[in-house]
């Protein structure tokens, strides 16, 4: 992902830093309940697939507010603002995506 290769960025502000090594830690658990959430859908186990997936968004929205408390003056760090806007902003496109699986699996 985009923001791991950032991560170790050495001039990055601590703040946006210590953010996006959040979201990875978040990522890493995302990945994961995905992955569950496929297999309960093989399964035929759509109750738990819809867990997984709510999962999954709880930890997409803990990287959204993480990032969004984190966002600094773009007047005196403009790239580091920059940086977290984009990471914002994929962030909230993989929350789309899974909202629409889980909106098509509680149909």
């Amino acid at each position: 992902m985009h923001a791991k290769a950032s991560v170790n960025a050495p001039d990055l502000v601590h703040m946006v830093q210590s953010s996006l090594s959040d979201c990875t830690d978040q990522y890493n658990s995302v990945g994961d309940l995905i992955e569950d959430a496929i297999n309960a859908i093989f399964a035929s186990v759509y109750s738990n697939a819809i867990k997984f997936l709510e999962a999954t968004i709880g930890d997409i929205d803990t990287c959204g507010s993480l990032l969004k408390s984190r966002i600094v003056n773009k007047s005196d760090l403009h790239v580091h603002f920059e940086l977290t806007i984009e990471v914002l902003t994929l962030n909230d496109s993989l929350k789309i995506t899974v909202s629409a699986a889980l909106n098509f699996l509680k149909a």
